[in-house]
């Protein structure tokens, strides 16, 4: 990141810098501080979509969110959630149903914001998605691909009371902040139907080793998880398999050609699959 970019952030909106700083695939973080409080800078890469992220950060008013400070198209200010403890850590340490329980409560908290569509991209429009790859005929199972492309459309069509959507809200961006609350992070920012959320969760933590993945690819773990949440959370207990098995197989096609994170995604929807 061009050194005079970060620089018109630090004097537009009175930063401290910190020396910790973070390059990711659409963005730079750098950690700093205004009037004594730990923020985040968050400059976007020329390619990111993050700017309608930070409208969907505004709109949850720091309820269930990290909470945004300040924003423009460039770029974003937001306050540092605690020291960088995940939600995953819980489930680490063997303590998957006390992570769901937080989960729970911070989907509750994000979709009782007003279901206002804010101006985010439809979830209808994944559709084109499968219908690009099936023209390709690549590698993911095509039965697979055409079966989740029709349940996605038929999902789609009937969606129930729309929200403004995190999108990507799993264990690794759900964190907790100094006072204990656990503060969603990095939202995509979608509108659509509730159910719809929960599927990154279920699909993850997916790349961690050992003991811990091979119980989460387990039938059994994947449909208790789903079943607490429908109790929990009150949702169509149907649509979020469903929604978890097409969001499953979009990230198969999405991440075709990576040797291990696209069969584990297949995976996932073999498990949905069955219960279909």
């Amino acid at each position: 990141m061009n050194s005079s970019v970060f620089q018109i952030y630090i004097d537009k909106w009175r930063l401290t810098p910190r020396s910790k700083r973070l390059e990711t695939h659409s963005s730079c973080l750098y950690w700093c501080q205004q009037n004594d409080q730990n923020c985040v800078l968050k400059i976007y890469k020329a390619h990111s979509d993050e700017a309608a992220a930070a409208e969907l950060l505004r709109h949850y008013g720091g309820k269930g969110a990290v909470k945004l400070l300040a924003a423009d198209g460039h770029a974003c200010l937001l306050e540092q959630v605690g020291d960088g403890k995940e939600l995953v850590e819980l489930v680490r340490d063997g303590r998957d149903i006390e992570a769901l329980d937080i989960y729970c409560d911070v989907v509750q908290k994000l979709h009782a914001a007003p279901p206002v569509n804010i101006g985010l991209k439809h979830i209808d429009e994944f559709i084109v998605d499968f219908d690009a790859y099936l023209a390709k005929h690549k590698n993911v199972e095509r039965e697979l691909v055409e079966k989740a492309r029709h349940i996605f459309a038929v999902l789609a069509a009937s969606q129930g009371q729309k929200v403004n959507l995190h999108g990507d809200l799993h264990h690794y961006n759900i964190l907790q902040a100094n006072d204990g609350q656990w503060l969603a992070i990095d939202p995509k920012g979608y509108w659509g139907e509730a159910e719809y959320d929960l599927a990154a969760y279920l699909r993850n933590p997916i790349l961690e080793k050992s003991a811990l993945l091979a119980t989460q690819l387990s039938k059994q773990a994947m449909n208790l998880r789903v079943e607490h949440m429908a109790m929990q959370l009150g949702y169509d207990l149907q649509r979020v398999r469903k929604w978890a098995f097409c969001q499953a197989i979009l990230a198969a096609i999405w991440a075709d050609g990576h040797e291990e994170f696209s069969p584990l995604m297949l995976k996932v929807a073999h498990i949905f699959n069955d219960k279909l």
